[in-house]
């Protein structure tokens, strides 16, 4: 396991905040999208020159990328928040991968877009864009580790769910009477513990 609890919960609480953070910062960008698309839609009708329109022609591209990214992240969201709600380990595979390309392609994003205000000459939103970058790229990567965290736990809950009822024989085993090959992937019982 990679951290054994996500701030102040245990993994399945970090597991749902991560969801909830994910699904509001998603939402959040959707939001914030549209705005700045309506905006540079307003200021593109007002002034039209070549190299304003090749600037829209990109900006079009990254809005709809951005649109994308954002939306298939809410989906992926809620099918964690339902994974781990029924405590389907499968179901949070989806959010891990998206995850790790929404990272990808939001340290690209936000690196082409501290390039374009560099040549500008504006270093002060430079220095900002890449401020707020590291620290929610830090937060996401830490609901990243949770969350994979939250996957390894289940998997070690199936695997000994799976000891303990016998595999495919159904057979449903006590930790005292298990086979010996059984009692080596067995947590130590209770009266060993007290022994000790």
């Amino acid at each position: 396991m990679l951290i054994r609890s996500c701030c102040c919960f245990d993994l399945h609480g970090g597991a749902v905040a991560s969801a909830i953070y994910t699904l509001t910062i998603c939402v959040l960008g959707i939001v914030l999208q549209t705005q700045e698309y309506l905006l540079g839609l307003t200021e593109a009708n007002t002034t039209s020159t070549q190299g304003i329109q090749r600037t829209l022609d990109t900006f079009k591209c990254v809005a709809i990328a951005q649109y994308v990214r954002y939306s298939t992240m809410v989906i992926l969201s809620v099918i964690m928040l339902i994974g781990v709600n029924k405590e389907k380990r499968k179901l949070l595979l989806p959010w891990i991968c998206g995850m790790v390309l929404y990272i990808i392609t939001e340290i690209i994003l936000q690196i082409w877009a501290a390039i374009l205000e560099a040549t500008e000459k504006k270093y002060g939103v430079v220095v900002g864009t890449l401020l707020v970058m590291l620290l929610f790229l830090a937060l996401d990567i830490y609901c990243l580790l949770c969350v994979i965290s939250h996957y390894q736990e289940l998997g070690y809950e199936e695997h000994y769910a799976r000891i303990l009822t016998g595999g495919e024989n159904g057979r449903v085993y006590h930790y005292d009477d298990a086979p010996p090959s059984y009692n080596s992937t067995l947590p130590p019982s209770y009266s060993e513990i007290s022994k000790s």
